[in-house]
């Protein structure tokens, strides 16, 4: 615990291209067996994580589903089939009696104007490639939130251990103030103060004990109950040192959630552009033939007839319809650009402000390895012998002795909280 731990976190798969990342969600784990009476590693638990997480796989489904639809967006409607009877006669006669009777087979075929299946498909690409930008950023996610849990449970446990550690440090001082009242050499006050700490450091144990255990069930939620209930590593991993702040700033730029955004704004004009493609009418063309029976006066044959028809929309009245569906597709992507302008400012903030936090504990914990864990020690180390030779208080022993605990589990949460930040930072620039 004397040593700082160096930079935070290892490898950051979220940041594999998509198809690499749905390989390695559809891939079995590999590398390690399930052995419950293993440590649970953080390697291991970034592959449980990916491999577990159905949020991801259910984006990807949606975005399936989406590039399916921009295909079937970008066919013309099917083509109708018409027949019937047209002009029979009702009053008397039959199918061969009126000159206009006939048996009626044709075909029917729309053709949206202005090019709004083109727009549609783009549109419905552009959603499709959002919804992939949307799982690449729900796989980060996922990592980060199980790497934090495991952080924090990290340090539950080492929380305990420093406890326990203490533990019997305070109950010897207890026995020792026991022997001595006995004797009449210390008063009273001094046992009841070391037999109070021990109390409270029970206590100390029962409140790590619900920290730990409501860190497993959030870890639980990534990685599954029956991994998470495994121990863990009594030291954290080495990691690479902190990224470039220029690399960090670069790797923001490419954020699958800024990806997400643009494509929504793609998504977005594309919309627009169907719109005002409505202004143009639709087409339709009817293709028909009319077969006949029957005679003429002169005893020819009645001729077959055959008909070909254009039909279009008259988009007259636009105030009502088209100039709304165009006003509201521009509303909407107005909105997409704000919202990304706001997603830039936020992912901005956040990446300055885990920098500014990871630069604080850096400094902190150094300070801890060059000067606070050291005279801590020292501290506890000369009242202890002062109190031995009787030369010191009781008071002042079990304070420095619970004050040497409490400053290190003050350098844990320091070390596992400069963790999190490089977790963070890493997620943020998407870089190792």
């Amino acid at each position: 615990m004397s040593q700082a731990v160096s930079a935070v976190f290892c490898r950051f798969t979220a940041t594999l291209k998509p198809s690499l990342l749905w390989l390695a969600l559809l891939c079995p784990l590999q590398g390690y067996a399930a052995d419950p009476t293993l440590p649970l590693t953080l390697a291991e638990v970034e592959q449980l994580a990916l491999e577990s997480e159905p949020g991801q796989r259910a984006l990807i489904e949606q975005s399936r589903s989406m590039e399916a639809r921009a295909v079937a967006a970008g066919a013309l409607p099917d083509p109708q089939l018409r027949l019937g009877v047209a002009n029979f006669p009702i009053e008397s006669g039959g199918f061969t009696t009126e000159g206009m009777t006939q048996l009626v087979f044709g075909l029917r075929q729309q053709i949206p104007g202005g090019g709004r299946l083109k727009a549609r498909t783009q549109g419905l690409q552009a959603q499709a490639l959002a919804l992939d930008e949307s799982a690449e950023a729900r796989g980060r996610q996922s990592l980060l939130l199980a790497r934090q849990a495991w952080f924090e449970l990290w340090y539950w446990q080492q929380a305990a251990a420093l406890v326990k550690e203490t533990q019997p440090q305070v109950a010897h001082l207890a026995e020792i103030t026991r022997s001595l009242y006995r004797v009449g050499r210390k008063n009273q006050q001094d046992l009841l103060h070391a037999e109070l700490q021990l109390e409270r450091l029970d206590d100390r144990l029962a409140q790590i004990d619900d920290g730990a255990r409501q860190t497993r069930a959030n870890l639980a939620w990534w990685i599954g109950v029956e991994a998470a209930a495994r121990r863990l590593p009594d030291a954290l991993p080495q990691w690479p040192a902190l990224p470039d702040e220029d690399l960090l700033v670069q790797g923001l730029a490419q954020h699958p959630e800024l990806a997400a955004a643009e494509a929504q704004i793609a998504a977005r004009k594309a919309e627009v552009d169907e719109a005002e493609a409505r202004y143009h009418p639709d087409w339709a063309v009817d293709l028909n033939y009319g077969l006949r029976n029957g005679s003429l006066p002169s005893g020819e044959p009645r001729s077959d007839f055959l008909s070909l028809m254009l039909s279009f929309d008259l988009p007259l009245f636009p105030a009502r319809r088209q100039d709304q569906r165009l006003q509201s597709a521009a509303s909407e992507a107005r909105s997409a650009g704000f919202n990304r302008q706001a997603l830039q400012r936020r992912l901005s903030s956040e990446l300055e402000r885990e920098l500014q936090a990871w630069r604080t504990l850096d400094r902190r914990i150094d300070h801890y390895d060059k000067r606070i864990l050291g005279l801590a020690d020292d501290q506890a180390e000369a009242a202890l012998a002062a109190y031995q030779s009787e030369a010191g208080d009781f008071a002042e022993v079990l304070r420095t002795t619970v004050g040497q605990m409490e400053i290190r589990l003050e350098y844990s949460r320091l070390t596992v909280a400069r963790a999190q930040a490089h977790s963070r930072l890493v997620e943020l620039g998407g870089v190792e």
